[in-house]
């Protein structure tokens, strides 16, 4: 018999398909681990273009993201500030992987935002270094964490103030299902 491995009589196994290195790194990553990712603010693009390595959940870095969901398309993720959606491209008949991640907020890092009259839309899931002085549209703007709070019932902007002298102006996101106050005021201030 020749070396062929095959049983005799039945047809020869096909091998896999050759997988694609990107969409097995997206299988690769685990629930609860932290990717230092974040959105350049450009069309909802990331920073890379492939997961990188995990990094400890406590790192102080201005994009992180927890992980806290994967699986095919069909996948709900959670909505909301600081919470998104990546998926790997498609690739041959694979179907593509979503990973579910929630921001992990850390003070003194920046985002993106955008000025609406007396409002501001902050980028969420963006990070940036404080000291920008380009953005991409429709970000006009750099807005810096100032703290990270266990949020009170009715937090809001007002629960940022660092005594009643403070003369910032600050805006807020209620995240993590309501029970994290993040503040955010102008770098610098």
């Amino acid at each position: 018999m020749s070396g062929d491995g095959g049983s005799g009589g039945g047809a020869a196994k096909q091998p896999p398909p050759a997988s694609d290195p990107t969409t097995e790194a997206f299988r690769r990553v685990q629930v609860g681990s932290c990717l230092p990712i974040h959105q350049t603010g450009s069309g909802g693009d990331w920073n890379v273009g492939v997961p990188p390595a995990a990094v400890s959940c406590g790192t102080r870095r201005a994009g992180l993201f927890r992980v806290t969901r994967t699986g095919g398309d069909s996948v709900n993720c959670e909505a909301g500030a600081g919470s998104a959606s990546w998926v790997s491209p498609r690739s041959g008949a694979s179907e593509a992987v979503k990973l579910c991640l929630e921001r992990v907020w850390v003070k003194q890092y920046c985002i993106l935002a955008e000025g609406n009259g007396g409002s501001m839309s902050l980028g969420s899931t963006t990070a940036v270094d404080c000291g920008a002085a380009s953005f991409p549209l429709p970000y006009d703007r750099v807005l810096a964490i100032s703290g990270v709070y266990r949020a009170p019932a009715d937090a809001n902007s007002a629960h940022c103030r660092e005594g009643a002298t403070d003369p910032r102006t600050y805006w807020s996101l209620v995240v993590t299902g309501r029970t994290i106050l993040v503040c955010f005021t102008y770098p610098n201030t």
